[in-house]
């Protein structure tokens, strides 16, 4: 067997006596995963790093697909079906605004709200 005079095989440092240092591995894992989710490394290990500023573009950009995806969302959401044997009633702010007949409608939602009401049932 080589005589490797107490170096690591590996790294070629020095070999630890014992166990790692658990609380400077902590830290270490610490800073790591800062730097992973966007936070620079602060000199002191004492204190929290500190997170890099957002550009005005980025940011700006990263609202606006936000609204639209809302503003898209809200617009699919007012599409509905009515039956043919059905009737949809239309309440805009809570007053009568139309009646609609069978076939694909859009409202506003939030706006208009719709009441489906069969015309063909027999109620006794």
């Amino acid at each position: 067997m080589p005589n490797d005079h107490g170096k690591d095989p590996w790294s070629g440092k020095n070999k630890p006596d014992g166990p790692p240092d658990l609380d400077k591995v902590l830290k270490d894992l610490f800073v790591k995963l800062h730097r992973v989710f966007g936070q620079t490394k602060s000199n002191n290990p004492y204190t929290p790093p500190t997170k890099k500023p957002v550009s005005s573009k980025r940011g700006g950009f990263l609202a606006l697909l936000i609204i639209l995806a809302i503003l898209i969302l809200w617009f699919i959401a007012g599409f509905f079906i009515v039956d043919p044997a059905s009737q949809a009633v239309i309440l805009r702010l809570g007053k009568y605004s139309k009646t609609l007949n069978a076939g694909l409608h859009w409202i506003p939602k939030g706006i208009d709200t719709k009441y489906i009401v069969n015309t063909q049932r027999i109620t006794p």
